[in-house]
């Protein structure tokens, strides 16, 4: 999943879990849409009370520089789609062909560090990292990157908005977490880590407040990414939002897929339901590392 904000194949039961996937570059496959909202909402299958989401209605008159601070707020800890997975296995659905969905987690942890390594006066620019892992076991790790969000006050196409870059990982930086367990701030972030060469093109995700959520899009309505796993050009569609819900309970919701270049199903889910990841806490068994409850 997460193939816009990850930039590359989802995680599937048929691949090896890996810790970072080359991406050569994408390359735009549609005309840039106007006005993408209603389409978003819908393939989002929107139903804000599965995640106890309250409208910050005050939000909006708090103006485009709150917009950061909002996003990197919600925009860390763990999510989780665990129970969305139990209910699609009870009711029949596997992942993949099945209808339903992998069980996933994404870990997003803030990195100030590597802010402040960055940091030249100029506008502010937060960095994350995401770590992606299958069944609540981080050693099924499958994807890491670093995001780097920035403000964009009037963007052109999406106006107030938070954009998203995202960048690959060194590879010392990759043994480093290993080394550490995944916990970043016991990582030496520098620099380096944002350096120009890191960075996947075409795939920079602009998020914008709708009053209730944060949605997230890229510039086009899909790109062409090349697989190195596959050997083939995948063509990438993507929505995500993340929802502040009541009492922490916020969410993370992508809806991605990915075919060949004939229309073929390669991964994500073929009912377009997206994988609908919600906060759990830090000491949650899908968190800590812990065997499946029994």
């Amino acid at each position: 999943m997460l193939a816009v904000l990850s930039s590359a194949l989802a995680y599937s039961p048929t691949l090896a879990p890996r810790r970072g996937t080359a991406v050569s570059t994408a390359v735009p496959s549609a005309a840039v849409r106007k006005d993408r909202s209603s389409v978003v909402a819908a393939s989002l299958t929107i139903t804000p009370d599965l995640v106890g989401v309250e409208p910050l209605s005050s939000f909006n008159a708090l103006g485009s520089d709150a917009l950061l601070s909002k996003f990197v707020c919600l925009f860390q800890g763990h999510f989780d789609n665990g129970a969305q997975h139990e209910a699609d296995m009870a009711a029949g659905r596997g992942p993949r062909e099945g209808g339903g969905h992998e069980h996933i987690h994404c870990h997003l942890q803030p990195l100030p560090e590597l802010a402040r390594s960055l940091s030249d006066g100029a506008a502010a620019t937060e960095f994350v990292l995401a770590s992606y892992y299958a069944d609540g076991q981080r050693e099924k790790l499958f994807r890491e990157r670093v995001y780097a969000l920035s403000l964009c006050p009037d963007d052109a196409q999406f106006g107030p908005c938070i954009q998203m870059q995202i960048f690959r990982l060194r590879e010392q930086t990759v043994e480093a977490l290993g080394d550490a367990a995944g916990d970043a701030s016991r990582v030496l972030w520098e620099a380096a880590d944002a350096a120009d060469s890191l960075l996947i093109p075409d795939c920079n995700v602009y998020w914008r407040w709708l009053g209730e959520r944060f949605e997230g899009e890229m510039r086009t309505e899909s790109i062409v990414v090349r697989s190195p796993v596959l050997k083939k050009d995948i063509v990438v569609r993507d929505d995500v939002a993340l929802w502040e819900g009541r009492d922490g309970d916020d969410a993370l919701w992508c809806n991605d897929r990915g075919s060949d270049m004939e229309g073929n199903y390669v991964y994500g889910n073929i009912h377009d339901i997206p994988y609908k990841m919600q906060r759990v806490a830090n000491d949650h068994w899908t968190a800590g590392g812990a065997p499946w409850p029994s």
